[in-house]
């Protein structure tokens, strides 16, 4: 991150960009976990700047906003459509940001309308490529590797479910350790099949000679599908004659 907002900030004065904040403010948030999740959170950025700040002109130009009450009104013009999208595409999450800031932020002239939103596009253009540069070639964390560790942590917590759920069975374990395990390995899941949406990414753009995670996440995926049945089992003893067969 500081590497991505350092070159950031140098580039944005480099080529006498006005507000090179953004492009130093879109490095920093770029940078993620993982080279897959760095492409992601860059093409959401771009995506939602570029949506963001067409939706913003437009409005800045066809919705009068001389006085207050009318600059009231073309806010909520210029953030609801875009928010309704974001609700509906997460990818496009920034878009309402990027539109109040070139309503609020532009000139009175189209002109400096259109000025304005094309800066804002460069700046956070930049800081996404740069982001995304850095992220590539400076300490890189490929997903496949972040994969590998997540699964190993998940498949201990499973693995310490699964005795908890033998002890349920036999009378030997209490049944809220059970519930906060099956906690933790759904939380555990999610963050697998995150990094699994990132390694796949990396792999489709050749960034990364990994096996498909699929497999992996589906299989995990599985497991604790398998342990919550039997949690549901566990909830009291086994009989004496079951527990026998056990």
């Amino acid at each position: 991150m500081t590497t991505a907002g350092f070159l950031a900030f140098a580039f944005a004065h480099l080529v006498g960009l006005s507000q090179g904040f953004w492009a130093v403010i879109t490095a920093v948030i770029v940078i993620q976990s993982s080279v897959g999740g760095s492409l992601k959170a860059a093409l959401d950025r771009l995506a939602g700047s570029l949506g963001g700040a067409a939706w913003g002109t437009a409005v800045a130009m066809l919705v009068p906003h001389a006085d207050v009450p009318a600059l009231g009104v073309a806010v909520i013009v210029a953030i609801a459509p875009p928010a309704v999208l974001a609700a509906m595409i997460p990818s496009f999450r920034v878009a309402p940001v990027t539109a109040a800031i070139v309503l609020l932020g532009a000139g009175a002239t189209d002109a400096g309308l259109i000025a304005s939103a094309i800066d804002r596009v460069l700046e956070i253009s930049l800081g996404s490529v740069v982001g995304m540069t850095v992220s590539i070639f400076v300490v890189p964390a490929r997903a496949h590797r972040v994969l590998t560790g997540n699964a190993n942590r998940t498949l201990r917590l499973l693995a310490q479910l699964m005795g908890t759920l033998c002890g349920c069975l036999t009378g030997g374990a209490k049944a809220d350790r059970v519930q906060r395990l099956l906690d933790a390995t759904r939380l555990a899941i999610g963050r697998i099949e995150t990094i699994g949406a990132e390694a796949a990414r990396e792999r489709a753009i050749r960034l990364t000679e990994g096996p498909d995670p699929e497999p992996l996440v589906r299989t995990l995926t599985r497991i604790r599908n398998d342990l919550v049945m039997v949690s549901r089992t566990a909830v009291e003893p086994l009989t004496e004659p079951a527990l026998g067969l056990l």
